[in-house]
């Protein structure tokens, strides 16, 4: 879902790498903050809330080049 969320084709191989929760008190939410990589460039990022899997912020969506 995430990765549908940010644009990142299905039929590229990515790599994804979570942060440890943090607490964004502006909120009151926990989010997690998840890059996906194809090799070793990061094409997508978002502070995401784990609990439902929405994009919060610092959201850097995957633009195909």
């Amino acid at each position: 879902m995430i990765r549908e969320s940010l644009g990142v084709p299905a039929e590229l191989a990515v790599t994804f790498e979570q942060s440890d929760p943090q607490y964004w008190n502006a909120r009151e939410r926990w989010l997690v903050d998840v890059s996906i990589y194809e090799g070793d460039s990061c094409i997508a990022t978002a502070s995401v809330d784990p609990q439902i899997l929405e994009l919060c912020r610092n959201i850097l969506q995957h633009s195909g080049n």
